[in-house]
């Protein structure tokens, strides 16, 4: 019954988390849409700028997510090796 009760727990904070992760970048996306729009109303050069900051914004996004990713992964595996080692320790005691 306990372990039920920190599932519930933990699937309620990872819900929690999610909510607020779409809830900033919803933010920065919108950030960065009025900064474009202000760049693109004065000239056409700030047009072709804010372009581009556009485009860097979004790769820098992207770089973000798959750093992150990859971390999780990193983390995975980490532990994976953890129990293997483990599994293999007391396989190896009986």
């Amino acid at each position: 019954m306990l372990s039920y009760k920190r599932m519930t727990e933990v699937i309620a904070e990872q819900a929690k988390n999610l909510k607020l992760m779409h809830e900033r970048k919803k933010d920065e996306h919108d950030n960065l849409l009025s900064a474009l729009r202000e760049m693109q109303a004065e000239s056409a050069n700030q047009d072709r700028i804010g372009k581009l900051y556009f485009i860097i914004m979004l790769s820098r996004w992207q770089e973000a997510a798959v750093n992150k990713k990859y971390g999780m992964v990193l983390n995975e595996v980490k532990y994976i090796r953890g129990e293997l080692l483990s599994s293999q320790a007391q396989y190896n005691n009986s």
